[in-house]
């Protein structure tokens, strides 16, 4: 049996930790993908058998995307406590020889994670008024390609 890189004690614990953390979260988008194909036929399905059902896990499904996205997008330190996350990944490689890829990469994922962040800040964690019920629901939607961007930058970044 073929071990993980990941295994070797020399490999730090946030990097252990956010790649364990990113295989969970490619295998639920792969099965997201899987249950919500863009097949119209399997949709179709969907909603004649269990509509509310099939929506509401279809939320729950990007709830929990978007909040994985977001724990590898925040700060290094947030109210004094350590994260771990992209930034701290970035701030650990300030002497390594990599630095400036791993930065590079970071900023590409902050590209990704803006729209995707007022989500996360105004629908998901609280349910701000004004765009909840100022701004139609269509203009507010994550993009598939961001939420798998994000999370190949992440497992880019614990390969370097």
């Amino acid at each position: 049996m073929m071990k993980n890189n990941t295994e070797s004690s020399a490999v730090p614990k946030v990097v252990k930790w956010m790649h364990e953390q990113l295989v969970v979260a490619h295998s639920d988008l792969a099965e997201c993908k899987k249950i919500f194909s863009s097949v119209q036929e399997d949709l179709d399905v969907l909603n004649s058998t269990g509509p509310l059902f099939f929506a509401r896990l279809h939320r729950l499904y990007w709830s929990s995307f978007i909040q994985t996205a977001g724990r590898l997008m925040d700060p290094a330190v947030s109210r004094g406590r350590d994260n771990i996350s992209l930034a701290r990944l970035v701030q650990d490689a300030k002497a390594l020889p990599f630095h400036e890829s791993i930065t590079a990469l970071k900023a590409e994922a902050d590209g990704h994670w803006g729209p995707l962040k007022k989500i996360r800040d105004r629908i998901i964690a609280h349910s701000d008024y004004e765009l909840m019920v100022t701004v139609p629901s269509g203009e507010h939607k994550a993009e598939t390609a961001s939420i798998e961007r994000i999370y190949a930058i992440a497992g880019e970044c614990t390969k370097l």
